[in-house]
């Protein structure tokens, strides 16, 4: 329901910038696109803080609970040095990150070039005008459809490319806390990440030769949601101890 809610509005934001384009002189679209980029940054503003309260509430409840099993910064890292494998799965995940990072700055040069040349957008748009025109006979209703068309060109062009990336994608992450600890209510990673029993997990895997548990979980640490899927991994001598704690407070989905 969320992501179709997301593409209509997407798609009530491309027919408004449509009637901007063929309605209102040059100066005022500039406008419309800056009061348009404002609120957007207004509005993500606004869920980051909603989602930082959250998190907070989520670390205060947790911690009240009693503990169950803990493991201290020394000895992660004493594991994770050991862990030969780790440094290779670290460096293929900053690859990457980084195409991911090219893959939507080039997206992003790209419409911001389209939307802020005027004669650039001309340009695109006058290729379907013509089209259109044999079978429209008024000007504007034949440019109207060609912006919306060259909107819409825009939106799946921009998800085609940010879609493989993360950003609605199955990208996997992989997250090492440095310490933890699990109390009856939840988990606790690095002192500032709670996450609240019974915790819903895609799975739940224990490696003995690399001492480590790990939980399969639906979206970033911080956003609990979205593309993304995170592997929280767990270094411990204790792998046996915690796997058991945990999966008796983990509910695996599908």
């Amino acid at each position: 329901m969320r992501v179709v809610s997301r593409y209509l509005l997407s798609l009530g934001v491309i027919v408004l910038f449509s009637l901007i384009s063929v309605y209102l002189p040059p100066w005022a679209y500039s406008w419309v696109v800056l009061a348009y980029l404002v609120t957007f940054m207004a509005v993500n503003m606004v869920m980051v803080g909603i989602s930082a309260r959250r998190l907070l509430r989520d670390l205060e409840y947790v911690s009240g609970g009693r503990v169950l099993f803990e493991e201290t910064k020394r000895r992660v890292q004493l594991l994770k040095r050991k862990d030969r494998k780790l440094e290779e799965e670290s460096r293929s995940q900053l690859r990457s990150q980084a195409k991911s990072m090219l893959g939507l700055l080039l997206t992003f040069v790209v419409i911001m070039v389209l939307f802020g040349t005027p004669q650039m957008r001309n340009l695109v748009v006058s290729v379907p005008k013509e089209l259109i025109m044999g079978f429209v006979s008024d000007e504007k209703a034949a440019l109207f459809l060609s912006y919306l068309l060259f909107y819409l060109l825009l939106m799946v062009a921009s998800t085609l490319v940010t879609k493989p990336f993360g950003a609605g994608g199955v990208q996997e992450t992989l997250v090492v806390p440095s310490e933890y600890v699990v109390t009856e209510r939840g988990l606790i990673i690095d002192n500032s990440i709670a996450y609240r029993f019974p915790l819903r997990a895609k799975g739940l895997n224990v490696s003995p030769s690399r001492r480590y548990v790990e939980l399969v979980l639906s979206g970033a640490p911080a956003l609990r949601k979205g593309g993304v899927t995170s592997r929280v991994r767990l270094y411990t001598s204790k792998f046996e101890e915690l796997y058991k704690i945990l999966k008796s407070n983990v509910v695996l989905e599908g």
